[in-house]
């Protein structure tokens, strides 16, 4: 199976339909959705690419964007999962349990 991840696509300016119609001209069977995604794009995604044909393959965390970080483009290192902060560990922990619940 090809998959590309929606990192190819800048979704700062992008709307979702035009999003959908690149990949889908590209002739793939699926997508990768990046940590770059906002909550807002996400939510807007999410049932245009449930009636799409293409299959989502992995989900970069934490993904969306943790709302704590509104502003920021999101990122895998946001925070970190063997930090010695309690707090910041916790956070990992929570958005990387939200991220696999995207997932799932």
């Amino acid at each position: 199976m090809l998959a590309l991840s929606t990192s190819w696509r800048s979704v700062g300016s992008v709307a979702v339909e035009e999003m959908i119609a690149a990949f889908r001209a590209l002739d793939i069977a699926g997508i990768e959705l990046s940590y770059r995604i906002s909550e807002d794009f996400y939510q807007k995604l999410r049932a245009p690419l449930k009636h799409s044909d293409l299959k989502v393959v992995s989900i970069h965390n934490f993904f969306p964007i943790p709302p704590v970080k509104k502003g920021l483009k999101g990122g895998g290192d946001l925070f970190q999962l063997s930090s010695q902060v309690d707090e910041e560990r916790q956070r990992a922990i929570t958005y990387t349990i939200k991220t696999i619940g995207h997932a799932a």
